[in-house]
């Protein structure tokens, strides 16, 4: 059989290869299977597939290694001729070193710390300005509340005692009319009494006492004069 048609490299790694291919141009008979054969100065593996395949993953391979793959036929007469294809797996990564993986965990884990710490900080200046903002606000309306109680405690004084000069104005008001009443009620009975004794004395009295008043009124003057 003439070499398989198309044989590529499809993907690869640091470990392993994927290769495919299309059936050769003359097989010469009946194709039973593909051999495959993967090989460098160190090593050399083969294997056997299933004619019905046309792709097929090499594993277990060594990083940064160059290897030759070759695929052939196998009809009733034998193998058939090859295709090859050269293949290098991938060079794995450089692993950083523990020290540099030790210090930058530590250092992660230091400012994640620093993080944490101002932010507990600033929360708590936050709180402390609000709660000193609050005890101002608080302190002011406890000081608005206390003189508005002094102004209304003045206001209702005021008013009791414009009632009280007011009660007691009323009540010396009552007692002067009482006490005028009183006069005026007292003052008419007495002269009524002293005019109803005189008007009530007998003529006679009064006319002795005229008598008496006339018939000693010259005496005293005779003995007067008699005296000179």
């Amino acid at each position: 059989a003439s070499k398989p048609n198309n044989l590529k490299l499809e993907d690869k790694t640091s470990t392993q290869v994927s290769i495919s291919w299309s059936p050769p141009t003359d097989i010469n008979g009946e194709l039973r299977n593909w051999h495959i054969n993967w090989y460098n100065s160190d090593s050399t593996n083969e294997t056997d597939i299933a004619s019905v395949y046309y792709k097929y993953n090499i594993t277990r391979l060594q990083p940064c290694t160059e290897y030759t793959v070759d695929v052939k036929a196998r009809n009733g007469a034998g193998l058939g001729e090859p295709a090859t294809v050269p293949v290098t797996t991938d060079c794995p990564k450089p692993k950083p070193p523990v020290g540099a993986i030790v210090g930058g965990t530590v250092g992660g884990v230091c400012l994640l710390l620093l993080l944490v710490a101002g932010g507990v900080l600033y929360s708590r200046r936050w709180k402390d300005n609000a709660s000193s903002h609050s005890e101002g606000s608080l302190e002011l309306s406890s000081e608005d509340n206390y003189n508005k109680r002094r102004e209304s405690q003045a206001i209702i004084g005021n008013m009791e005692m414009r009632k009280a000069s007011l009660v007691v104005g009323g009540v010396n008001g009552l007692k002067r009319n009482q006490l005028e009443e009183r006069r005026g009620s007292e003052v008419p009975p007495r002269v009524n009494n002293g005019m109803q004794r005189r008007g009530s004395e007998d003529p006679g009295r009064v006319n002795s006492r005229m008598q008496r008043r006339t018939s000693e009124v010259p005496g005293r003057v005779n003995s007067r004069m008699q005296r000179r």
